[in-house]
């Protein structure tokens, strides 16, 4: 993978006008890296919950890659669509944060003035998906060694009965 062989294919991803681009699996480890470095110098903590709110494409896996290397538990929530309004969003954003514990919120800075405008009270921390994305790459000798016991990755269900509802995978699953 990524030290090996980092010019191999890692992904594709597939612009909305319908152009493409090959990832390799060394720009999405620098960008791993780099996340880890952000989130660790932010103050992210092994085992604290980060709530993903970014668009999809290649940042998203880079993002989710970078807050394992840390230690933390990634939590990948589906980004709004134009038609969603982001306040309504925020609002139920701010919920789901708090009843899942989370400590971080990664997403963009047209996000945070959203919620500020309307006075919707966040307890997490928000962190800029493009300023984490910069940081210094951590050295791979500060990556977290997570047990297979350790929680890898926290899945919200579509919360038919209500809120959404984390679902925690550990690494043996």
């Amino acid at each position: 993978g990524v030290v090996a062989h980092p010019e191999r294919t890692f992904g594709w991803f597939v612009d909305r006008d319908g152009s493409s681009r090959t990832l390799s699996w060394g720009w999405m480890g620098e960008r791993a890296a780099r996340t880890a470095a952000g989130l660790r110098a932010a103050g992210a903590r092994e085992g604290e919950i980060v709530l993903l709110v970014v668009e999809p494409g290649p940042d998203l896996p880079a993002l989710f890659l970078g807050a394992s290397l840390a230690g933390c538990v990634p939590s990948i929530l589906s980004f709004p669509t134009p038609r969603i309004d982001k306040a309504v969003y925020w609002s139920h954003l701010a919920g789901l944060a708090e009843h899942a514990k989370a400590k971080w919120i990664v997403t963009y800075p047209s996000f945070v003035e959203v919620a500020r405008e309307k006075n919707i009270p966040i307890r997490a921390q928000i962190l800029l998906a493009e300023e984490i994305l910069v940081a210094a790459p951590l050295d791979p000798a500060g990556f977290a060694r997570p047990t297979s016991d350790d929680i890898a990755l926290l899945q919200h269900s579509s919360g038919t009965t209500g809120l959404h509802k984390g679902v925690a995978l550990s690494h043996r699953s």
